[in-house]
């Protein structure tokens, strides 16, 4: 079995006009199209993505369909479209992530926000619920009200039955590590859940971006960066040291920085002597949750990194980060998908097909219980 642990939807109108509560329609996000087709959002006064100026977003806007061939659905609007997509890239079972709202944790009204990210994952599991084996989605979450986030989650999981929820690696001047988040993550820990770590670019600010006016080099830069963060901060904050049950998977940016930061977070730990005499800032130690070393809580079973099926880094992160800890995530409908990347992933010699199975198969299928 096939499972692509990060495709897309590039949502539609109808989520913001048939399924958002009526005390916020005033609030919904407004499609709006340029005559050269480019397509944006805008929400809260804002184009989404960034036409210019610092950290723009892609120039061609939301949706394009510019891959190497058209999709037949984008939207969810046409599953039997998409599923006759799956067959012909060989893919058995669709992980459906988000693309405007993944930005939904940085609008400044919470209960917009959390209004949206209702109708989002009421939509997303309608549709889902027409080819339940194959198409599985991840909801979205409002952050900016922890609780109603943990809410949210519980209701995406057990009612919706969704396999889990995404989340950014930073959240403005936040962390993952604040405290005012952790009963976020206290919630998906009792509900055995996944979340999704997933960048975006020219939605919200990363460091980094704001450095570039290129959607080149922005897009470069906040990928990676954002989740980089993000694992600093889970690892340093004890999130995983001290929830047992919730996964993480990392997602669209390769997995070759992962051994490099993984080791970069270990010198730190090791020849800071961190691990024996924890630094202490103005009478309290510096990171109270941090009891191990950064490698052992990344490489112990609840952590996965999406990687590009034609990195040539593959063989190298799986002996630094365990075979269990890859997973392969298609970009689907996106314009920079790959539409051939499974048959030559299949062809690669360098590649076992040990491997292989387990990056195409047991691997998510482990971080999404399916």
């Amino acid at each position: 079995m096939v499972i692509d642990a990060d495709a897309h939807i590039n949502e539609p109108e109808v989520i913001f006009t048939d399924y958002l509560e009526k005390p916020y329609a005033a609030r919904r996000p407004v499609p709006l199209a340029h005559p050269n087709g480019t397509r944006y959002w805008l929400i809260e006064g804002q184009l989404v993505p960034r036409v210019a100026g610092p950290g723009p977003g892609t120039p061609h806007g939301f949706y394009p369909d510019t891959g190497r061939r058209r999709c037949r659905d984008c939207d969810l609007t046409n599953v039997p479209g998409r599923l006759q997509d799956m067959d012909e890239m060989g893919v058995d079972v669709q992980v459906i992530y988000p693309t405007t709202m993944l930005g939904v944790c940085f609008l400044e009204d919470a209960e917009v926000a959390s209004a949206l990210s209702r109708a989002y994952n009421t939509y997303l599991a309608e549709r889902c619920a027409e080819a339940p084996n194959r198409l599985k989605g991840a909801a979205v979450v409002a952050l900016q009200d922890p609780l109603e986030a943990a809410k949210e989650l519980r209701r995406a999981v057990t009612e919706l039955g969704l396999v889990g929820a995404v989340i950014p690696g930073l959240l403005g001047n936040r962390n993952l590590d604040d405290p005012s988040l952790f009963p976020f993550f206290e919630e998906a820990d009792r509900l055995n859940t996944a979340l999704g770590l997933h960048a975006v670019t020219g939605v919200y600010d990363t460091p980094g971006q704001e450095r570039f006016t290129s959607y080149f080099y922005a897009h470069v830069v906040a990928m990676p960066f954002n989740l980089m963060l993000g694992a600093l901060t889970l690892v340093g904050g004890g999130i995983l040291e001290r929830l047992p049950n919730v996964r993480f998977a990392f997602l669209e940016t390769g997995a070759g920085w992962v051994p490099y930061w993984t080791w970069w977070m270990n010198e730190h730990y090791e020849k800071g002597v961190y691990r024996e005499r924890p630094r202490r800032f103005l009478g309290r130690e510096e990171l109270p949750h941090l009891r191990q070393a950064p490698s052992v809580t990344l490489k112990s079973g609840r952590c996965y990194f999406s990687c590009e099926l034609e990195e040539d880094s593959i063989p190298d992160v799986a002996r630094a980060m365990g075979e269990g800890t890859l997973i392969f995530g298609s970009d689907y409908p996106h314009s920079d998908r790959d539409d051939e990347g499974l048959p030559h992933f299949r062809q690669r010699t360098d590649v076992p097909e040990a491997l292989k199975q387990k990056i195409l198969g047991d691997n998510p299928a482990r971080l999404y219980r399916l």
